[in-house]
């Protein structure tokens, strides 16, 4: 949704992008694979398929800051007079329509490290944080209208999903129906749905 309302097709949309505190750039970029008939192989990741995309696209990268500081300083060469990035020791010419969207929490949040590229290069935006009556409301939304007993499914949700953790407005990005989804088996297993 969000890349047809920037102008992308389907199709010139790489991601969400997801990376944890163990991403290696060869998990993002490309790796060498072993195939027994051609031998060894270099199979491009997401942002390597991104950025060969003749026309541009763009890419969105969830949990950016999760990596070390240094991670992203390949994406340096986005922002020269000629944008490129480097991939396997080669450089690839980036057009005016490659665009990416990196999202994270706040870097006081556990795990979370200050990321050199975007402290030096881009706009940060902060969102507030969600109100338990926002959260209630999009969780009704993304279940089913014929869950039975959803007001407690919805505590259910709202109490293991987000309160424990003790972080509210940590909660952004993510689609509440994977959150239901994952919360369902829980309240299953206490016959609330």
């Amino acid at each position: 949704k969000l890349g047809k309302e920037l102008g992308y097709k389907d199709d010139e949309v790489i991601g969400p992008v997801t990376i944890g505190s163990d991403t290696k750039q060869m998990d993002v970029l490309s790796r060498r694979k072993y195939n027994e008939a051609s031998g060894t192989e270099i199979h491009d990741e997401e942002i390597a398929r991104w950025a060969k995309l003749k026309d541009g696209g763009l890419l969105i990268v969830d949990e950016a800051n999760l990596t070390r500081p240094q991670f992203w300083n390949f994406l340096n060469g986005f922002f020269s007079d000629e944008p490129h990035i480097w991939i396997n020791g080669k450089r690839h010419k980036l057009s005016q329509r490659h665009r990416f969207i990196f999202t994270g929490n706040q870097e006081f949040l556990e795990g979370r490290q200050s990321q050199e590229l975007i402290e030096e290069f881009m706009v940060t935006v902060n969102f507030p944080a969600f109100d338990k009556e926002f959260l209630r409301s999009r969780i009704k939304e993304d279940l089913a209208t014929d869950r039975r007993r959803p007001d407690e499914l919805i505590e259910l949700l709202l109490k293991r999903g987000f309160k424990e953790e003790g972080r509210w407005g940590s909660f952004q990005g993510t689609p509440l129906t994977d959150a239901s989804s994952r919360m369902i088996i829980a309240a299953r297993k206490e016959g609330l749905a």
